[in-house]
């Protein structure tokens, strides 16, 4: 749920400092989601730049990626050097200013079984209670305490849900097995697909046949 409503991808501008004060300062655009965990939400990542670098790295025939050759095109790491700690709370800055004000848009579906559990001052007059979430107010905000420890804090509808952590304003609820999107597919026994999801889902470890680690 956390994912659906806080998950996409946006591209900022941030504005580095040069180590040389006589230096102009430099500008970078990186792509920032909240996809992180719940210690740190905010992923960085360098883009425009630091893809023509890896392309230019990778070693001829593919068998080194972008990625390995040039570190940089991974995820900004505040430990990993004075200039990505920069730029990671440069990025940050400019997440919070896109955030300013909060964000009214439509709330993905989630999938079948689930529903928002929203407010009940949050209303939608042409359209049903299960659709309601077509149009909710959604925060992301940038908080600061006493001793300068920054937290990222969302609300949904006016109600604070934790990062990656959206149970408080989630509920199942029935499926309408006459629908042919929510029936259950049949699994034929010793199927590939039985045998997939039972690892996938922790029933059976393949691994010990040298196939796939369950999970």
């Amino acid at each position: 749920g956390f994912l659906l409503a806080f998950g996409s991808s946006i591209e900022v501008e941030v504005r580095l400092d040069s180590p040389d004060a006589k230096a102009p300062s430099s500008k970078e655009v990186v792509s920032a989601m909240f996809c992180g965990d719940a210690k740190e939400p905010l992923l960085v990542q360098r883009i425009g730049k630091a893809r023509k670098e890896g392309k230019e790295a990778a070693t001829v025939g593919g068998t080194t990626s972008g990625a390995t050759a040039v570190p940089s095109l991974g995820y900004v790491q505040r430990e990993r050097s004075e200039e990505e700690a920069m730029l990671f709370e440069r990025a940050e800055k400019a997440v919070s200013e896109h955030w300013a004000g909060g964000k009214t848009t439509p709330l993905p579906l989630p999938q079948a079984g689930i529903q928002w559990n929203l407010p009940d001052d949050v209303k939608c007059t042409d359209l049903g209670w299960e659709a309601k979430e077509a149009a909710v107010r959604r925060t992301a905000q940038l908080v600061q305490d006493a001793n300068g420890k920054k937290e990222w804090q969302f609300k949904i509808g006016g109600r604070q849900v934790g990062a990656f952590d959206a149970r408080g304003i989630m509920s199942p609820c029935a499926l309408d097995t006459n629908d042919t999107c929510h029936r259950p597919v049949p699994l034929d026994s010793g199927s590939q697909r039985e045998r997939c999801l039972k690892i996938a889902l922790y029933v059976k470890n393949d691994a010990v046949d040298g196939g796939f680690v369950h999970g």
